[in-house]
């Protein structure tokens, strides 16, 4: 069991030294109408990015909350509606 916990111990400290990456690619082009062949101007752009996962699972805990948050509130706001 200890073997076990010290495994979990070292992936949950080594969490902050992993990074996400991702690397986007993409172009847009503006055409006159549904028939023409060339556009009438385009532009493309690449992006390369870093995260930490830390910062990452962070925030996307801090996205569930407030949704959460908001539903319980439309919920009771509702609920009251009703009782009325």
């Amino acid at each position: 069991m200890d073997k076990l916990d010290c495994g979990i111990t070292d992936l949950l400290r080594s969490i902050p030294k992993y990074e996400v990456g991702c690397k986007c690619d993409a172009s847009l082009a503006l055409y006159a109408d549904k028939d023409s062949e060339t556009p009438e101007c385009s532009h493309s752009f690449s992006s390369k990015s870093r995260l930490n996962l830390l910062k990452l699972i962070a925030l996307m805990g801090v996205t569930v909350a407030g949704v959460s948050m908001l539903c319980a509130l439309c919920s009771f706001l509702c609920g009251s509606c009703k009782n009325k």
